[in-house]
């Protein structure tokens, strides 16, 4: 292809590099910004942040964490590590309401065990290696 023809082609669909070096005016950026919150952003569940964020400063919420993590005498479940531990739910908070402040749909987990958990349970639809998540130990 000719170098008029290429310009040509560009000039009608895009040039293939796309904005690259070119920048986006502050009113454009705003706009794209506005266009991203809230129920435009890929990640948008429905306003469920405010609600989790209300159950976990709830008394009823450190009520429950500290059941549970006397009940495991602040050992990791998993591990077997002490010291920087905390409360999991076994079955999600959004999954499953009702077992919020259930001490039995708790797991004292350290934080090593507990991102693991986190990440395979969205990952796997709230399931570990095949199974649904459970009390180890």
């Amino acid at each position: 292809m000719t170098e008029q023809k290429l310009s040509d082609t560009w000039k009608r669909i895009g040039h293939p590099k796309g904005m690259l070096g070119k920048h986006h005016s502050e009113e454009t950026k705003k706009k794209m910004s506005l266009a991203r919150q809230g129920n435009g952003n890929a990640n948008w569940k429905g306003g469920l942040t405010k609600l989790v964020r209300g159950i976990r400063r709830s008394p009823e919420y450190y009520q429950w964490r500290k059941a549970v993590l006397e009940r495991d005498k602040y050992i990791c479940q998993d591990c077997k590590t002490t010291g920087e531990v905390d409360a999991h739910h076994i079955q999600s908070i959004l999954d499953k309401p009702k077992l919020v402040f259930d001490i039995g749909n708790g797991l004292t987990l350290c934080e090593d065990c507990h991102h693991r958990h986190t990440f395979w349970q969205k990952l796997n639809g709230g399931k570990i290696n095949g199974k649904k998540s459970h009390r180890m130990g």
